[in-house]
């Protein structure tokens, strides 16, 4: 192997697929011809490397532009080597027993999070580490234990005894100046770098977990979801791939995705492709050189065979049901023709993993996860079309499709256009045969959609308060309790304020009703729920909501903020009969006086209920309180670092 000189800069696996992303998305789309959405098994190894020296080649274009076509190929110094509803819907932070977990999207499909808890123990991410705390009695609160992670923890799953934690590791390898003086990518031989590592842990013992086995894949985590035991991974790879006319004769192993699995003996098996040839599918569009993959891991049983399906194609919003996983991405067109659509993948859920199942596209983007929803296997999907401007100029519109699998794919049997033109959508809630969506522009219309005829959607109520909402929670069959911010209308556009919470009233679905508001602050106030469902809990057998928030105060509206006065948890008591009743608060940083624009935190914060007890948790503590007297501090825990 030829060697190239000394290390210039440092990349990963994340700078590759965020570059791509990043500059591909702002420049003109044609390659993209028909507008197809069909996904096609690759025959042979043969055609999938052809495939992609094609891509590669047709992304080094000076009109299609791509990382290529900025940097040129990176070639390897003489090697190809791979771089580093009611039915089916939750009304989520429902708990188990008598305290509050995870607030998920659907009944069933487990979300991961910086935290986990069950009825006597809080297991979070803070330092690198996983921490584990006894916060039973809460007056006599103690960590455990604490256990190092590989890579940089994003995330955790609790199952019973079982933690499964998800992290991202950022390694990369070196550029250096081969020969003849061209750049060339300095890898080591039988270099795979691990964007994402996930770690078993047995937590029987709260005193001291032990790894059971560790999985390091090549790829980015896109998302996650896990049903029962089986762990669901999407990840997303850029390969590092040499000039078009040596793809061919370059070994497809050395360019798919990898993963090393290590036991708890320290014995690693690998490095294997996560997905072979057979098990790829390539776009009817070409899209790209991107590799997605969807892995499922049997978490009860560490000996199974890693399940695989993947395609060449960028991943965007996930959303998942009991049955199935649906994967968008987003297409945008600049120039004379401008077009945005989004395609859609579906994958089913099977005994072993995911196989994929149909594709279809929509017009527009979603904004997130719950502008999709799944009832009796139809897929409903919120989108918006356009873009709001100021001046008036631009054409942005929103609309709601309602999708079937047919012999043709994912179909659109079903369709609500044009609702709010000028406005776009900021949240969105599917429940059943019911959708609701919030708009804004200068107010915040709520819209109630009709779904139950899958061929007939139809806007059925809507109306109109200041604000917005960010975040639409289901409180019961005929309430909803939302976060957004408050809004200060001066004409032409409006001045966010403070956090929002409000409690509206859908029962009369043609006429829903805004029963209570309360508003947090002025501008400048802030919640991580506002941007994080997660953050946001409803304990629904109590009525209790527990929600991050930092504070400003004293400012005088429009544009002006005032002045950070606290940054902590807010727990209310929020029903419908008596509205939001702030219990209390509990802070989780301290607040010097005069304090204005960033400071430091943990970095996350969440809310969890226990019996009587409601409990502060961040990367670095753990605070208690009762929930008669939220005000009074019961015990602390700092987690050692």
């Amino acid at each position: 192997m030829r060697k190239a000189s000394a290390v210039v800069v440092l990349l990963s696996s994340s700078l590759f697929l965020t570059g791509c992303e990043m500059f591909w998305q702002w420049r003109q789309v044609d390659y993209k011809k028909t507008g197809a959405s069909d996904l096609y098994p690759f025959e042979s190894a043969a055609e999938m490397k052809q495939y992609l020296a094609d891509q590669v080649k047709a992304r080094s274009t000076p009109t299609t532009g791509g990382w290529a076509g900025l940097f040129g190929f990176l070639p390897l110094a003489g090697a190809a080597a791979p771089m580093a509803d009611m039915s089916g819907q939750a009304l989520a932070g429902d708990g188990r027993g008598d305290y509050s977990t995870t607030n998920i999207q659907v009944q069933g499909v487990d979300e991961s999070d910086v935290m986990k808890n069950d009825a006597n123990y809080v297991y979070g991410l803070g330092g690198g580490r996983l921490y584990i705390a006894k916060v039973v009695p809460p007056d006599a609160m103690e960590q455990l234990a604490q256990l190092d992670l590989d890579g940089d923890p994003d995330s955790l799953y609790l199952r019973g005894d079982r933690l499964v934690a998800l992290s991202r590791n950022y390694g990369g390898y070196g550029t250096g100046v081969g020969d003849g003086g061209v750049m060339a990518a300095v890898v080591p031989e039988n270099f795979v770098s691990y964007g994402t590592v996930v770690t078993l842990v047995d937590a029987a013992d709260r005193s001291a977990p032990k790894v059971v086995k560790t999985y390091r894949f090549e790829g980015d985590l896109v998302s996650s979801r896990m049903i029962e035991d089986r762990l669901h991974l999407i990840l997303a790879f850029y390969p590092v791939l040499p000039a078009p006319a040596e793809i061919p004769a370059t070994p497809l192993d050395d360019i798919l995705p990898k993963y090393v699995i290590t036991g708890d003996d320290g014995t690693a098996a690998g490095p294997s492709p996560i997905a072979g040839w057979q098990d790829f599918y390539r776009p009817a569009d070409p899209d790209g050189y991107g590799m997605v993959t969807v892995a499922t891991i049997d978490t009860a049983d560490p000996n199974a065979e890693i399940a695989s399906v993947g395609l060449t194609a960028d991943a965007g919003t996930i959303y998942a049901s009991t049955k199935a996983l649906y994967l968008t991405d987003t297409e945008w067109g600049y120039g004379p023709n401008v077009t945005e659509q989004t395609i859609i993948h579906k994958f089913t859920f099977t005994e072993s993993g995911a196989e994929y199942a149909a594709s279809g596209a929509v017009p527009g983007r979603p904004l997130n996860q719950f502008s999709l929803g799944e009832h009796e296997d139809y897929l409903r999907i919120a989108t918006t079309l356009g873009r709001v401007s100021r001046t008036g100029t631009s054409s942005v519109s929103n609309n709601v499709f309602v999708l079937g699998q047919g012999e043709s794919g994912l179909v659109v049997v079903g369709e609500v256009r044009d609702i709010a033109p000028g406005e776009q959508i900021y949240s969105a809630r599917f429940l059943g045969t019911r959708g609701f969506l919030v708009t804004f522009e200068k107010v915040d219309p709520l819209f109630t959609l009709d779904l139950s005829d899958p061929n007939e959607p139809n806007v059925v109520g809507k109306l109109k308060v200041p604000g917005y909402s960010d975040y639409i929670h289901i409180m019961d069959a005929n309430h909803l309790l939302t976060i957004g911010k408050d809004a200060e209308d001066v004409g032409d556009f409006s001045w966010y304020q403070g956090v929002q919470l409000s409690v509206f009233d859908v029962t009369d679905f043609a006429n829903p009703q805004q029963l209570h508001k309360q508003i947090i602050g002025g501008r400048g106030t802030e919640s991580e729920a506002l941007h994080d469902h997660r953050a946001f809990n409803y304990f629904a057998p109590r009525n209790l909501l527990a929600i991050p928030i930092i504070l400003y105060e004293g400012g005088s509206g429009g544009p002006t903020m005032g002045q950070h006065t606290f940054t902590g948890l807010y727990v209310y008591r929020v029903t419908v009969e008596n509205g939001i009743e702030l219990l209390g608060r509990i802070p989780t940083t301290d607040v010097q006086p005069g304090m204005v624009g960033w400071y430091y935190d943990s970095g996350w914060s969440r809310g969890v209920f226990i019996g009587e007890h409601v409990y502060a948790v961040t990367a670095d503590q753990i605070r208690s309180a009762a929930l008669a007297d939220v005000n009074t501090i019961l015990d602390t825990v700092t987690v050692s670092q």
